[in-house]
């Protein structure tokens, strides 16, 4: 564009040798707006807006999900009120500078204070739930799936509000103990069955297919399903006895992605942290070789490392084979901080008893990288504690059997577990525990956490819940 032009309505016409074009049509020139918003002081309610100020800018707008909520702000903050708890807003701000109007900031996705306290039953009390997913942008549906055995019938489920409907039965689906949603696409999800295989939905779970080709036998039994943010249709499947295998092609094709550990290890649990550029980090929970990562992207990237610093395996191999490590959970916000939680005791006589005399059990450990793992949340009775004789002080974790971690989309301080007894929370990153089981029958299992920015739900061996 030609120099100098000033901000409004301009139109530009072009000589070219004696000739002259038509106008183009009229357009605005705009003048360069914030460059970022932030928001502090985040409440159940709203929170402290702030932006860079603009050189020569008279006030500003406030836009919320593309609605100008305030205009002619004179300062370079504002504060969002009115809002309702664990809401998410897409947040601009504009400036004006001589009467007109500047580019808006890129958007800032901000959610307001979760403040659910109670639990109340959404599935049937009869099903048996291992895995549960929402999709972030639907906010009136959750899958679960569930184990095949007593009154339990397992197979897939689609709950729409407060009705669940099973999508696909046990002879379809057989026991699922693995579900994700595209997140390019919220009409189709995968799910990990415990003797079929991969098996997708793309009409929202009306109708499931197998997509197996490339698993051998062993490998289908598919223990947890990783689905990348960034690479539309690259999936990682965790089995029970084969490894990993990944799909670059939504399912259709699989191939072992095992560089680095056995092809017959025991996957308990994937998941994956993505950074602002490059490719992202896998993690990797198992029962036998304890915790790896890896680069993800493509097949021939993949090659897994051992990241099993500080945990207790005593120079004896066979502790880890002991531990079910279900559970590795990324911090939202610090990309060094990984989170790990298992199932399982050690009961080596003479070696996996700490000074309480009881045995070891996993609870709740943290790694900042490349430091040793940490264990955060215990009893003060079955920790592992490398230093004898050492004070043992619970930090409020009763159940140290975790089947599950999340943390709260709108508070990257506050975590979820799901135990053998019921469902414990912290407010610190994990430092101390407390029983938030309020609506929950007295002895319930808790399986897995599904969290939406919005709602929070459980699956149990007593069925599924809703946070009120």
């Amino acid at each position: 564009l030609p120099q100098g032009l000033t901000p409004g309505a301009s139109q530009i016409s072009v000589a070219v040798g004696t000739e002259e074009a038509v106008n183009t049509p009229a357009f605005q020139v705009l003048l360069a707006g914030p460059t970022q918003v932030t928001a502090d002081n985040i409440s159940t309610s709203g929170y402290d807006l702030s932006w860079d100020a603009v050189p020569n800018a008279t006030g500003y707008n406030v836009y919320r999900d593309g609605v100008l909520v305030q205009s002619d702000v004179p300062n370079p903050s504002y504060t969002m009120t009115g809002l309702d708890p664990a809401t998410g807003s897409d947040i601009e701000v504009s400036a004006l500078v001589d009467g007109s109007e500047t580019v808006k900031s890129p958007v800032l996705r901000v959610f307001t204070l979760s403040n659910w306290t109670t639990w109340s039953a959404l599935g049937p009390s009869t099903e048996n739930v291992l895995a549960a997913t929402a999709h972030v942008n639907v906010t009136d549906t959750v899958f679960f799936g569930s184990q095949v055995g007593g009154a339990s019938l397992g197979g897939i489920w689609r709950c729409v509000n407060t009705t669940c409907v099973q999508k696909a039965d046990s002879t379809v689906a057989g026991s699922v103990q693995a579900l994700a949603v595209s997140p390019q696409n919220a009409t189709t999800i995968y799910a990990g069955s415990q003797t079929l295989g991969v098996l997708k939905s793309t009409d929202n779970g009306e109708n499931w297919i197998a997509v197996n080709t490339g698993l051998p036998p062993a490998a289908l039994n598919v223990r947890t399903l990783l689905l990348d943010p960034q690479r539309e249709g690259h999936i990682y499947a965790g089995t029970q006895g084969a490894g990993v295998y990944m799909s670059t092609d939504g399912g259709q094709n699989w191939q072992a992605v095992n560089q680095g550990f056995a092809g017959t290890t025991n996957v308990g649990t994937l998941s994956l942290y993505q950074p602002e550029t490059g490719l992202p980090t896998i993690f990797l929970g198992s029962k036998g070789i304890g915790v790896y990562k890896s680069v993800g992207g493509d097949p021939a990237q993949i090659n897994w490392q051992s990241i099993n610093d500080g945990l207790p395996s005593f120079g004896l191999s066979f502790i880890f084979d002991i531990v079910d490590v279900v559970v590795m959970e990324p911090h939202p916000t610090k990309p060094n901080f990984q989170y790990g939680a298992a199932t399982g005791v050690c009961n080596v006589p003479f070696v996996c008893t700490g000074d309480s005399g009881l045995n070891y059990e996993p609870g709740v450990w943290r790694r900042e990288d490349p430091n040793n793992w940490l264990q955060l949340g215990h009893d003060g009775l079955r920790e592992y504690d490398p230093q004898a004789n050492s004070p043992d002080v619970s930090t409020g974790l009763a159940n140290m059997q975790v089947f599950d971690l999340v943390f709260d989309p709108s508070n990257s301080e506050a975590l979820y577990a799901a135990t053998g007894d019921g469902v414990y929370r912290s407010t610190d990153e994990g430092f101390s525990w407390s029983k938030y089981d309020a609506g929950l029958p007295g002895s319930v299992e808790a399986h897995v956490l599904a969290m939406h920015p919005a709602k929070l739900f459980l699956g149990t061996n007593q069925g599924l819940y809703l946070a009120n």
